[in-house]
């Protein structure tokens, strides 16, 4: 059952994360290796080519190299995203962790330590850094349209 005062450990499998990672960041790289090789073979094949033919094959090779190069660049960015998600779980368990100490020390309190805390104050609550999420510009991905 969740936590009524959502304090309960946020559930986030790190494996899952860097496995991500790494898979997105491979894939990036297996695109960037394929299309230097394959500006080779280009280069090859063009000069056999004449006319038309030849504009359409520059034209599509062409859109072929950007569109790997705008994939790979959006795979690192997820794969950023990724870790940038761990590290807020991370964070944000510590956080909860804190808050879930506090209130036991609270609830914890003798009659005493009550009035002593109505009548000098108590401990405050502990606040939390607040965390900058960065976030994904749309034309990153809109350039694959």
């Amino acid at each position: 059952m969740a936590d009524p005062d959502g304090n309960e450990p946020v559930p986030f499998d790190d494996a899952t994360a860097d496995a991500l990672t790494e898979a997105f960041d491979a894939a990036a790289d297996d695109l960037d290796a394929q299309t230097a090789s394959r500006a080779s073979l280009i280069t090859t094949a063009s000069t056999d080519f004449r006319g038309l033919f030849s504009e359409l094959f520059a034209s599509n090779a062409d859109t072929a190299r950007q569109g790997a190069s705008n994939l790979a660049e959006c795979l690192r960015t997820v794969a950023s995203f990724a870790g940038d998600l761990k590290q807020a779980a991370k964070e944000e368990n510590t956080r909860r962790r804190l808050a879930r100490e506090w209130q036991q020390r609270m609830d914890g309190r003798n009659g005493v330590e009550v009035v002593l805390q109505d009548i000098f104050g108590s401990e405050p609550p502990p606040r939390g850094e607040q965390r900058r999420h960065r976030s994904c510009p749309r034309s990153t991905f809109g350039r694959l349209a």
